[in-house]
């Protein structure tokens, strides 16, 4: 499971000023017919399988699951600046119950079509882990049902 540490690394090494916020990662982007191309396509369903779960997502609505736990995401858009998917807001609910993702301030877009940032800790909630980043060996440490991967 050495593969999920690598991939958070990757996600989370596109940063800005710190190592608090990833760009390339979002549960709602990953379906057919998606109306553009965005680095981290592939990425969140990819996490999701490598920690045994399932993922499937249609037209900017997700579902994942893992250990018997059921995630749900929409992502809403709206028209501005010439596109009509411009981040508006994203719901994400466990088990039906809703989750508290940090608050997104940004104003510009940062990679993804929705413009939405996610923090580690927003990782932590929407896969059920705990990440530790050593920043100076820049390695990524993910606890999941107290076992390290």
């Amino acid at each position: 499971m050495k593969k999920i540490a690598t991939l958070i690394i990757a996600l989370v090494i596109t940063l800005s000023t710190s190592l608090s916020t990833t760009y390339a990662t979002s549960p709602c982007q990953d379906f057919e017919d998606f109306p553009y191309t965005y680095s981290g396509v592939g990425t969140f369903a990819y996490l999701v399988k490598l920690l045994g779960g399932t993922y499937s997502c249609d037209d900017w609505k997700a579902i994942w699951e893992i250990d018997g736990d059921t995630w749900e995401a929409t992502l809403h858009t709206k028209e501005k600046d010439g596109t009509a998917y411009s981040y508006d807001f994203l719901e994400v609910s466990r088990n039906g119950v809703p989750l508290q993702l940090t608050e997104d301030n940004s104003s510009r877009g940062n990679g993804t079509v929705s413009g939405r940032r996610y923090t580690l800790e927003d990782l932590e909630l929407m896969l059920d882990i705990q990440i530790e980043i050593d920043q100076i060996n820049m390695v990524g440490y993910i606890k999941k049902n107290n076992e390290m991967y």
